[in-house]
């Protein structure tokens, strides 16, 4: 059981560590505006998400905040992003508990952080969830809630990877759910 486990554990990793691969290749890859994009990956009771957008599609600029007002805005955001269930909206039956949301940006940095950032001339809102579900058999869709929270997201390309196999393809707001299984 015991090797189970840790082989469990390392293919999570790899999973992971591909998701971190493909994450810093989009990076290098001129972003879209309206599109996020989301993996997630389920193992055993776990379920980590990464979602990866644009910055103008939950704050409206991509330059580093110079006003109280885009402080405050970028604030608002990073908040609402920590909310995680209502971002990533998941079965009740599953009895999933959000352990993890962490949100990277670049926007409330200083000055000379940010020109290094100007010189790709975009900036990226990265985030992180990670869930731990009691009955991860009734982990059968994920409804994906940023529509909702920010009117500029437009599309989101997922990639899922579970038990039930890989799949991939595009959410909009009149289809926001990614079926896991039947």
């Amino acid at each position: 059981m015991k090797a189970r486990s840790q082989c469990a554990t390392s293919v999570l990793v790899a999973v992971l560590s591909s998701f971190m691969l493909t994450s810093l290749v989009h990076a290098g890859q001129a972003h879209e505006h309206g599109v996020v994009t989301l993996d997630a990956v389920v193992e055993e009771k776990l379920l980590d998400v990464m979602l990866i957008t644009p910055a103008v599609n939950v704050v409206g600029f991509e330059h580093a905040a110079e006003t109280e007002a885009q402080k405050a805005e970028v604030i608002q955001a990073i908040n609402s992003l920590k909310q995680g269930y209502q971002i990533i909206q998941l079965p009740r039956a599953a009895l999933c508990l959000l352990k993890e949301a962490d949100v990277i940006q670049s926007l409330l940095e200083s000055q000379h952080e940010h020109e290094h950032e100007e010189e790709h001339g975009h900036a990226d809102i990265r985030v992180h969830y990670q869930f731990v579900c009691a009955k991860p058999e009734q982990l059968t869709e994920i409804a994906v809630g940023l529509f909702d929270q920010f009117s500029m997201v437009e599309s989101v390309r997922y990639q899922v990877v579970s038990p039930a196999g890989q799949k991939g393809g595009t959410l909009f707001s009149s289809r926001d759910e990614i079926l896991i299984r039947q």
